[in-house]
C-alpha cells in the first residue's frame, strides 16, 4: 500500500473504494498492485494504485440457493433450521 507513511504491508482484509475509485484500506492508503500488458494478459511489473474506473453493479437480492451436503451415517440427525424473512423494504430515494 501506499500512504502516508510512504509503501507498506498489511494484513488488513476491510477495503473499499474512496471518491476517485480507488482501492483503499480504512485508513485511505491506496492498495498497489503490478499492472497487466493487455496485449498479453502477464504482469508489466510496473507497480501502481489499483483504480477502478467502471461504476459498481447495484445490489441484488438473492433469488435462490441451492444447497448441497454429505452426511455421515454414523452422525446423529442435524439440527437444521431455515425460516423464511420477512422481505426488505427499499429505502424512499433509493
Amino acid at each position: 500500500m501506499d500512504g502516508s507513511f510512504g509503501r507498506t504491508y498489511s494484513r488488513c482484509g476491510n477495503f473499499g473504494f474512496d471518491s476517485e475509485g480507488y482501492l483503499v484500506d480504512p485508513n485511505n492508503n491506496r492498495l498497489q498492485g503490478f499492472g497487466i500488458d493487455s496485449t498479453t494478459g502477464q504482469s508489466n511489473g510496473v507497480l501502481g494504485d489499483i483504480q477502478v474506473s467502471l461504476p459498481p453493479s447495484p445490489p441484488q437480492a438473492t433469488g435462490a440457493i441451492v444447497l448441497g451436503m454429505n452426511l455421515d451415517a454414523t452422525d446423529g440427525v442435524p439440527l437444521l433450521s431455515i425460516r423464511r424473512t420477512p422481505r426488505t423494504r427499499r429505502m424512499p430515494g433509493r
